[in-house]
């Protein structure tokens, strides 16, 4: 596959629930990493975080419970106080990506989603929807392929996809 000035992105979009969204962003990301060799980014939009869990498998558990940065702090700008760091800071990239699979030139990463992420979106002000494309223009430009799993509704979040 031949180098574009930046990554293919797809953004996986269907108002009604249940179609598949997140099944046919998991296959995609796994099928460009595993059989094409590609460089992925997954981002989970979708509050149910179907991509995350089916990506993230037994670490989705561990990555709640050590209440680690995700989507919801991607649009929030910052990383929350926890029980390691006191005060709130600004989130880098490496914080919020987890990565599922990587070897000496590929990755397989995403950004998670958590059961919060809409509570935490109808709490803000008013969210930014360029906050995600300025967040993966800067290290993600890279990437081969990024794949944006959307929940099935109008909103903020598909504006941003």
């Amino acid at each position: 596959m031949a180098k574009t000035s930046g990554p293919i992105t797809i953004c996986v979009i269907n108002l009604k629930g249940g179609v598949g969204k997140s099944t046919i962003s998991a296959l995609l990301c796994r099928h460009a990493y595993y059989t094409k060799d590609l460089d992925v980014l997954a981002v989970d939009l979708d509050p149910q975080a179907n991509l995350s869990q089916a990506l993230m498998r037994e670490s989705y558990n561990e990555f709640l419970s050590e209440k680690r940065p995700s989507i919801a702090e991607v649009f929030s700008g910052y990383r929350p106080p926890s029980a390691t760091k006191k005060g709130s800071a600004t989130l880098s990239s490496d914080e919020v990506v987890q990565t599922i699979s990587e070897d000496e030139k590929t990755s397989l990463q995403i950004i998670p989603s958590r059961f919060d992420f809409s509570d935490n979106l109808t709490n803000a002000i008013r969210p930014d929807p360029k906050v995600l494309a300025r967040f993966l223009a800067g290290e993600f430009s890279k990437k081969d392929l990024i794949v944006i799993d959307c929940a099935p509704t109008e909103s903020i979040l598909t504006q941003a996809a």
